[in-house]
């Protein structure tokens, strides 16, 4: 069975991070979504651990002049596996 923790706003630490990886160690399969921010600060370690590692969210345009808007190639770059949509 696969679980995903979305962590919707909350701001990781390092400590969560920690414990995820122990929890995983378990025997668990794991994914996090991460705020997008938080992808690069903690995704590498998450994603060295074997988790898979995802955002929360992605734009549904392609168009260049979207501001705010987060593309998936973006994601891709950055390190995520997956998005919820």
């Amino acid at each position: 069975m696969l679980y995903i923790g979305n962590l919707k706003m909350n701001i990781p630490s390092t400590e969560y991070v920690e414990d995820l990886i122990k929890i995983d160690k378990c025997g668990n399969n794991i994914a996090v979504a991460l705020p997008f921010p938080y992808i690069t600060k903690f995704g590498k370690d998450l994603s060295n651990a074997g988790f898979a590692v995802g955002a929360q969210n992605v734009s549904g345009t392609n168009v260049k002049e979207s501001t705010g808007e987060i593309s998936a190639e973006m994601l891709v770059d950055i390190g995520a596996n997956f998005t919820i949509i």
